[in-house]
């Protein structure tokens, strides 16, 4: 089964969210626009759990979101912590 969405531009390109995961233990959202012929044009984002990059330790608690919105720069241009909502134990 594929973790993939996609949105058809009416140009024949696609928007596509997809589910990736290269170390097999820390799956990320990255979503592009992919041409007609298939090939990614631009990165839009990917939003992943956060680590640390020094000891590389994963949070459980928050989520990196990095956003390229230069369309000739391959580094991101912006990065937003997101922090995971733990929940309320009020009961109302």
């Amino acid at each position: 089964m594929a973790n993939k969405a996609f949105v058809q531009l009416s140009d024949g390109r696609k928007i596509v969210a997809e589910v990736l995961n290269y170390d097999g233990r820390h799956p990320e959202m990255c979503i592009c626009v992919v041409g007609a012929d298939g090939q990614v044009e631009q990165d839009i984002c990917v939003v992943r759990p956060s680590f640390n990059e020094q000891t590389g330790a994963v949070s459980d608690t928050s989520y990196d979101c990095l956003v390229w919105t230069e369309a000739d720069n391959e580094d991101y241009t912006h990065r937003y912590a997101i922090n995971r909502f733990l929940g309320d134990d009020t009961n109302d």
